[in-house]
């Protein structure tokens, strides 16, 4: 769809990010997100759309988004995203109605029944996606010491022959089709426990594998189960550990060339990257106050941690005293899932229901 259909068809519109959640500075970027209803070939038509997030057209109706780092979800895409618990989604429905740019009242439709969203994802989404900060946080610093004690670490790629790799590597396509076939066979296999299937559910197995070299006392289990042949399941081990390596490698030239000089200069002072870092601590605050019943709270004003977020943002925490804040926060996330009164998945019947409501009343006009 383009733009201008887009845009016309959105029935909800948001600020998002630092200014959202009142944690940013002059420098911070505008950055919005909304929901729209596509036409009706888009439902039940061979055409597909499940969001925009390029705002680059001359023609449109909201010229705040041109240029930013925004995205418009089909609706569809929508639902689906809030009942896996998404922090970025979430927060779209539990803002002060004054504070969109658009709301029609098929947006008020969706806010009505947000608390039908919410559940005890609430705790893996958010822990998740707040390690995920974190694991960066940390990757970060790592370069940044190493690279204060040799500059040269990482000046040229990986050799594949340091990873007993005497021949060409797996290719990517090939490394993948294995490990596809590896998660359907835990996935098979998961079907005859009931705690490896609740578990399915809440684990990305599938990126896991794909993300991490297998650990090397599973390489036999793996060649067993897989049938495997040991030179295969060898070249698999190698390929991986290597793969990795690149992959680091091209992410820190990527991070040195990129990152924005402000923030890289108060990583320099501080020894992290302090933007990643209040993510990091605003994810696992709103996931417990999400667990405790107190629905999501985007504006940090209003929990009252927002000058503190501000001032990791702005370099004024420790590394040391960051950690502990975060491992407190971890304890914490952790004893309010086991407190919970939230279900354990969201109301799907309801939400699937209402969105059908909507997206009918819509298309008749």
């Amino acid at each position: 769809m383009k733009r201008i259909e887009v845009e016309t068809r959105t029935i909800l519109l948001t600020l998002t990010g630092s200014r959202l959640y009142r944690v940013h500075n002059e420098d911070s970027d505008y950055d919005y997100k909304g929901i729209c209803i596509p036409t009706l070939p888009y439902f039940i038509g061979t055409q597909n759309f499940e969001q925009l997030d390029r705002f680059i057209e001359p023609t449109c109706l909201y010229p705040e988004l041109t240029n930013t780092d925004s995205n418009i979800y089909n609706i569809k895409k929508f639902c689906h995203l809030a009942t896996l618990n998404n922090p970025n989604i979430l927060e779209l429905l539990w803002i002060d109605r004054c504070e969109y740019l658009v709301l029609t009242s098929f947006g008020e439709s969706l806010i009505e029944i947000r608390d039908a969203f919410l559940s005890q994802k609430v705790f893996y989404s958010y822990s998740g996606y707040a390690q995920a900060q974190i694991k960066k946080v940390q990757t970060h610093r790592k370069w940044l010491l190493r690279y204060k004690e040799d500059p040269n670490f990482f000046s040229s790629p990986p050799n594949p022959q340091d990873y007993g790799l005497s021949e060409n590597p797996l290719r990517k396509e090939q490394l993948n089709a294995f490990l596809e076939f590896l998660y359907i066979l835990i996935k098979d296999a998961s079907q005859y426990s009931e705690v490896a299937t609740e578990l399915l559910t809440h684990v990305d197995y599938k990126g896991l594998l794909k993300q991490y070299p297998l650990a090397q006392e599973l390489l036999p289990a793996v060649q067993y189960y897989t049938r495997s042949t040991n030179d295969f399941v060898t070249l698999l081990h190698n390929t991986q550990t290597y793969r990795q390596a690149l992959q680091e490698y091209e992410a820190f030239q990527s991070w040195r060339k990129n990152r924005n000089s402000k923030r890289a200069a108060i990583e320099e002072k501080v020894g992290y990257d302090s933007k990643h870092s209040g993510h990091c601590y605003r994810l696992l605050k709103s996931g417990i106050e999400i667990l405790n019943g107190e629905g999501v709270i985007p504006n940090r004003e209003i929990t009252g941690d927002a000058q503190f977020i501000r001032q990791i943002r702005n370099g004024e925490i420790s590394y040391d005293a960051l950690i502990a804040e975060v491992d407190g926060l971890t304890t914490q996330l952790a004893i309010a899932m086991e407190n919970t009164k939230l279900p354990k998945y969201p109301d799907q019947k309801l939400i699937e229901e209402k969105q059908m409501e909507i997206i009918k009343a819509y298309l008749s006009l």
